[in-house]
């Protein structure tokens, strides 16, 4: 494939209709080849750092279209001899976007799903886990009402903040609300968020350890794997990390350590979908499981999750995010479907996603070369 066209669009951030969610900016690439095919990738953003992540894409553009033909793997060792040893989130995200955008022409130009280039489905039909996060001051009967509405809508999983609502006892009680109103059927996430002391977070787990949460989010940043360690062994609740790291090095530390039982990178902010396809090939080597964090749009980048996850056997739950769904209904029409809590995958031709450019660019600035 040789690459003629790059270009950004970079959206504006926005609310939801109901004033629960801050949409963030969304960052996307839009490649095109000399036969007119066109893909799309999506960046991770970073808070205040969104310019200069859709800055490194188009300068990786420019080494990119230098290039007479490109694939995803060979764009990979170009981004690695560039990035000289020395890796970073930001650039982390802006490889994704770009590795992710090739995936996509690649299927297309040959008239495939990513997933059967990547060896075929081991199944199409993904459970997902909705993430209930507000930046307003919820209390908990609305988180309550707002998990139960979810339910209702045929999920199956929710996942919480329960430090949003005071120290640990409040988020046992949160838990125990949750518990007693969603049944025993329902599976309840907890990501703590990184708290400033592990003391906080180990007291939290046994507070809530009644109430079976299913897993236990980043109780400790992934920086301090010795203390995440220790924290596995005194909760005994499953750990999760990985969501604000790129690359294997990091990965490997955590399998090696036993500091987390669930790995959630992000696969708009890792480096792509080969990355992901390796830290979870590492990952079942040592009995973990992968569940990719998608802070993102929910459409390109959740288009390539469920790509992953429909390839690899230690697949968990996928992360959804409904109000980013709804707002990028406006430009973007996917070809997988959301069915009860579940996303089933198409056989559609790459990604499996449509997007409207002249909608996206009513609320995105854009950019190219």
């Amino acid at each position: 494939m040789k690459i003629i066209n790059i270009q950004t669009y970079l959206t504006q951030t926005s609310s939801s209709a109901d004033g629960w969610s801050k949409i963030k900016p969304f960052l996307f690439v839009r490649l095109q080849t000399s036969d007119g095919i066109v893909g799309w990738g999506e960046a991770f953003t970073l808070d205040q750092r969104e310019h200069g992540i859709e800055q490194i894409i188009l300068s990786l553009g420019q080494h990119l279209m230098s290039c007479c033909e490109v694939t995803p793997r060979f764009f990979r060792q170009l981004a690695k001899s560039i990035e000289a040893c020395h890796p970073g989130l930001d650039y982390a995200c802006a490889v994704s976007a770009i590795e992710i955008a090739l995936w996509d022409l690649l299927g297309k130009s040959l008239n495939v799903p990513v997933h059967q280039l990547l060896g075929g489905a081991l199944t199409k039909e993904i459970p997902l886990y909705v993430n209930t996060w507000s930046e307003q001051e919820i209390d908990i009967q609305a988180l309550t009402d707002r998990c139960r509405h979810w339910v209702e809508q045929g999920y199956r999983a929710v996942k919480i903040y329960p430090l949003k609502y005071g120290g640990a006892i409040r988020a046992g009680e949160c838990m125990k609300m949750l518990r007693d109103t969603l049944g025993d059927d329902i599976e309840i996430l907890l990501d703590l968020g990184t708290p400033p002391n592990s003391y906080l977070s180990l007291e939290t787990a046994r507070e809530v350890a009644p109430y079976r949460p299913y897993w236990f989010e980043e109780p400790v940043s992934g920086e301090y794997l010795d203390v995440l360690s220790e924290l596995r062994l005194q909760s005994g609740l499953r750990i999760v990390t990985g969501e604000k790291h790129a690359g294997k090095a990091h990965f490997r530390d955590v399998l090696k350590l036993r500091a987390a039982d669930i790995l959630n990178p992000d696969i708009a902010g890792s480096g792509g979908i080969l990355e992901m396809l390796e830290i979870a090939a590492m990952a079942e080597a040592h009995a973990a499981f992968v569940s990719p964090h998608c802070w993102d749009s929910m459409t390109v980048a959740l288009a390539a999750v469920l790509q992953v996850c429909a390839v690899i056997p230690n697949a968990e739950l996928a992360e959804i995010y409904p109000d980013y769904i709804v707002h990028g209904n406006q430009f973007c029409r996917p070809d997988f479907s959301i069915q009860n809590g579940m996303a089933i995958l198409s056989d559609a031709p790459g990604l499996g996603i449509n997007i409207d450019e002249t909608e996206l660019a009513k609320i995105a600035t854009t950019r190219s070369l």
